[in-house]
């Protein structure tokens, strides 16, 4: 799975120091990118680990350490990374179609929620860190 990073080591290390440091990130996406910008000092990270168009992006709630981003596409993927290294932790893929265009860690971090871009949406809830399916199901009505 790999590093995707769009920087080298020591520019990598000392963006995270300075992240530690100041605290403050915007994540946002374009196109195939996911974007981590940090305004104060105007420097940015990209990962880079999809394939597709990314259409939605989650950050954990305990401490932001884990990203997940959605992809658009026939059979859009669910990549899992670690916002520090940019390290593609998990990818999940088949379980949607057309896009993933929801995505919500879990108060606990345990899990992930996935909705589908078609309709009827797919809706499923992942044990993230082995892409295990724990429960999916169907709603008729856009999300």
């Amino acid at each position: 799975m790999g590093c995707h990073a769009a920087d080298s080591v020591g520019a990598r290390d000392d963006y995270a120091k300075q992240t530690d440091n100041n605290n403050e990130e915007i994540v946002y996406f374009t196109a195939s990118v996911v974007i981590l910008l940090m305004p104060n000092v105007n420097k940015q990270r990209l990962y880079l680990g999809h394939e597709q168009q990314v259409i939605s992006v989650a950050v954990s709630t305990e401490d932001g350490s884990i990203l997940a981003s959605g992809e658009l596409g026939h059979v859009p993927a669910i990549h899992i990374w670690s916002r520090k290294s940019l390290e593609t932790i998990n990818v999940i893929k088949g379980m949607h179609v057309q896009g993933v265009h929801l995505l919500q860690f879990s108060n606990d971090n345990k899990f992930l929620v996935s909705c589908s871009l078609a309709t009827p949406a797919a809706v499923i809830v992942y044990d993230w860190s082995t892409a295990e399916v724990v429960i999916s199901t169907s709603v008729q009505s856009p999300i």
